[in-house]
């Protein structure tokens, strides 16, 4: 989440009690199975995957959701964010783009068209309607009204109910669209508060639209950069900052440099500023948590 999105993001908090997370589908695309697999593993793109990893999970571990598949789901998420969300400054695109362009030539006719819809992704918030029981439903786009999405989805039909609230990526494939295989559902009250925000002008859909990736939905369910200033403990903030620097960005500034900034600055954003121009930040995701994590340690040092 990138600072200027507040709205968005104070109006969709207290809504991850309310989250039901989908198990991975089995049906998934295989082309979308091995674009992934193929995009993360490119020599100009693997670099990029720790600085996504720590980004995405605020610094943290991946946290154990259910046991061991439960931490693959949020890594799974995760790499789909990275593959179809992130852009990379040397090939100026995403993982899955340049993978695409890459590949292209050498896929069967069916694979070409079935990758290059996928590139036309829709992902947003979604009002299920018109369930069809080991056929489908409808999904209905709150962000980009009056858009309607013909879902093709044998497997979870049974478990749904009409005006629940999905969230996710929907692929395009053979006149309809097919789930992401990292989709999430809320209850019908969390439709009708997101109903509630767009008519009363709390949430702004084309302003949303324009930044809403992978990440900005994770924040539905609880991942917040802000919750850095919650942590009571320094040394906590100090093992983050030292594993961000030393094996991320291979020690092109000393954690001891680091601190010592933090500590003579006037403020954490003038060091906030260095670190983006020296260590060459772009994702406007990471430099939001490096910025909390930054004013984390200097106002611990400087008890304001």
């Amino acid at each position: 989440m990138t600072r200027g999105n507040d709205d968005w993001t104070d109006s969709s908090s207290g809504f991850s009690h309310e989250a039901v997370r989908l198990p991975s589908l089995p049906q998934r695309l295989e082309i979308i199975e091995r674009l992934m697999a193929e995009a993360i593993a490119d020599p100009l793109v693997a670099p990029y995957r720790r600085r996504a990893l720590f980004t995405f999970f605020c610094g943290d571990e991946p946290k154990t959701m259910g046991g061991y598949e439960g931490q693959l789901e949020v890594v799974g998420r995760c790499l789909e964010w990275f593959v179809f969300d992130y852009k990379i400054p040397e090939i100026n695109t995403t993982p899955a783009i340049y993978w695409f362009k890459k590949h292209s030539p050498g896929l069967s006719q069916a694979q070409r068209r079935d990758a290059r819809n996928c590139l036309d992704f829709v992902i947003g918030l979604f009002e299920i309607k018109e369930i069809k029981a080991g056929r489908g439903f409808v999904a209905v786009d709150l962000l980009r009204p009056p858009l309607r999405y013909a879902i093709a989805e044998k497997i979870i039909t049974l478990e749904l109910q009409e005006g629940q609230l999905l969230l996710g990526r929907l692929f395009p494939h053979n006149q309809h669209y097919l789930l992401s295989g990292m989709v999430s559902l809320m209850n019908e009250r969390a439709t009708q508060k997101i109903k509630s925000f767009i008519e009363t002008g709390r949430l702004k859909p084309k302003f949303i639209v324009k930044s809403l990736d992978g990440l900005e939905l994770e924040n539905f369910f609880g991942r917040s950069a802000a919750d850095i200033e919650a942590i009571q403990d320094l040394s906590v903030i100090h093992h983050r900052l030292q594993h961000y620097l030393q094996e991320i960005y291979g020690g092109q500034i000393s954690f001891e440099a680091l601190i010592e900034m933090v500590q003579t600055s006037q403020d954490p954003f003038t060091v906030t500023d260095y670190l983006r121009d020296r260590l060459g930040i772009f994702c406007g995701h990471e430099l939001e948590l490096i910025l909390e994590y930054v004013m984390a340690a200097w106002y611990a040092y400087h008890q304001i």
